[in-house]
């Protein structure tokens, strides 16, 4: 029995060997710079150095890449968002810091550094990558948010000072920049698509950054694009065009009528639920954000001392205060004031009052609290909130657009009652009382989708079984 034999290919700069290995061919050369940003073009921007220089080169911003350590950075397109996922408000990372403490007060004082708010003030952008002329950023706000309580302070644009250590306090970077909000403005030729950068501005929030062992900062930034041609309206995020996408923010406001007219005042960051501060107190300054589609609940603790628990609980007092106060005082009092509306649309105009829906109030008012003097509790404390939300979809079945179509936010009481005992072991100081408040999401129950064609039209008259006689035949013939 015969087999099959390989050739034997012959050796050195032959034929296919040649084909084979034969080198890539050369990078090309960059290109001249242009005279416009087209689509996903790398923005230029210029940043001062320690020695008095400036350095150009493509903008970027911190990125955690495949960890959370500042690892790598993210290059900034024409038109392209940062972070790149809309479910996202902020590309976030940490970045490692000196773990020499005077290494650590030489850098927090360095206003080049990226920790100093007069950094991104002197960071420079052309309008194009071949123009010679520069303008500055604009630090549109500085915000000084306390690390112990969370709240958020207007701040000056400053350089951050380093505060050295102080008996039991660590030493510290007081007003470091943790945070940066990039805007950018451009124009477009609508023919060509070709665009020049008109302004860039920045929203800066500042913290205190302990020194510790490993001592690390966070950095978190965002890139956002709006057509400076467009109207300030324009800037204000939508959820959905015009249907809502799950887990987007759920858009409410408080509904304002002049006249005949109305309208409404969109509250910042959409629908949220009141969110703990420092020790799980009510009244955070950030709110939990309510996501479409996703149920959600949010806790908090109510301070109160007996004789506060006794005065709640008068009948003639409001037994929603505790409530009321942890709600921040605008979403449930918009609420029981018939004034607080959800986006039926992720797209719904603050201008069209027909786009939202009015959220309405169950067992409002609540019955009068009752005092047990003998068990030192209050029955009847309105404790939270449950909102539920009804939604739908519309249009095509292949393309379904989802919107709300109902809401019903519902009271929810409980009973209080004072420890003597806790509060003897806390020297008499207020005691902590639960506070819930959630949100549901429901889907209406619309059955199949209804058919795209239309039933065929009747006929005008009806007409007599012997209209084409004599040219029928019978079945008999």
């Amino acid at each position: 029995m015969r087999s099959a034999v390989a050739q034997d290919p012959a050796t050195g700069g032959v034929g296919d060997n040649i084909k084979a290995a034969q080198c890539d061919a050369a990078a090309a050369r960059p290109a001249a710079a242009k005279g416009a940003y087209a689509y996903g073009d790398a923005i230029i921007s210029a940043a001062p150095m320690a020695d008095g220089s400036v350095v150009r080169g493509r903008f970027a911003v911190a990125s955690g890449g495949a960890s959370a350590e500042c690892g790598e950075w993210l290059q900034v397109g024409l038109l392209q968002r940062v972070p790149q996922s809309l479910k996202e408000q902020a590309a976030t990372c940490w970045r490692t810091l000196p773990t020499a403490v005077t290494a650590f007060a030489a850098l927090c004082e360095d206003t080049v550094s990226l920790l100093s708010p007069l950094a991104y003030a002197r960071t420079q952008f052309p309008a194009n990558p071949a123009a010679a002329a520069m303008f500055n950023a604009t630090v549109a706000s500085v915000a000084r948010l306390d690390p112990a309580t969370g709240a958020l302070s207007a701040a000056a644009a400053a350089a951050p000072v380093f505060v050295a250590a102080a008996g039991a306090a660590p030493a510290k970077c007081a007003g470091a920049v943790v945070r940066a909000d990039f805007l950018m403005r451009y124009m477009m030729d609508a023919a060509t698509g070709d665009a020049q950068l008109v302004s860039v501005s920045v929203d800066l929030t500042v913290s205190d950054i302990t020194f510790s062992a490993a001592p690390a900062a966070p950095q978190a930034a965002s890139v956002a694009w709006a057509d400076a041609a467009a109207p300030a309206a324009a800037l204000l995020p939508f959820s959905g065009a015009p249907g809502y996408l799950e887990g987007f923010p759920v858009l409410a406001g408080v509904k304002q009528a002049s006249g005949a007219k109305a309208a409404v005042a969109r509250l910042k960051g959409g629908l949220q639920l009141p969110a703990p501060g420092a020790g799980g107190a009510c009244g955070g300054a950030r709110g939990a954000s309510v996501g479409f589609g996703y149920n959600g609940s949010a806790y908090c603790a109510g301070a109160a001392t007996l004789a506060e628990l006794q005065a709640l609980c008068d009948p003639a007092a409001d037994a929603s205060a505790a409530a009321r106060a942890a709600a921040g005082g605008v979403l449930l009092d918009a609420a029981l004031a018939g004034t607080l509306v959800l986006g039926v649309w992720g797209s719904s105009d603050a201008a069209n009052a027909n786009e939202w829906v009015q959220v309405a109030v169950a067992g409002w008012p609540p019955a009068a609290p009752q005092w047990s003097a003998g068990e030192r509790r209050c029955d009847g404390v309105v404790t939270g909130f449950d909102l539920k939300i009804v939604t739908g979809v519309a249009f095509s079945a292949g393309n379904p657009q989802r919107k709300i179509v109902h809401a019903q936010l519902c009271l929810t009481t409980g009973s209080w009652a004072h420890d003597a005992r806790r509060a003897a072991a806390a020297g008499g100081a207020a005691q902590a009382f639960p506070l819930r408040f959630s949100v549901s999401f429901a889907a209406l129950d619309q059955g199949a989708p209804a058919a795209a064609l239309r039933p065929a039209p009747p006929l005008v008259m009806p007409l007599p079984p012997d209209l084409f006689y004599p040219f029928l035949r019978s079945s008999g013939d």
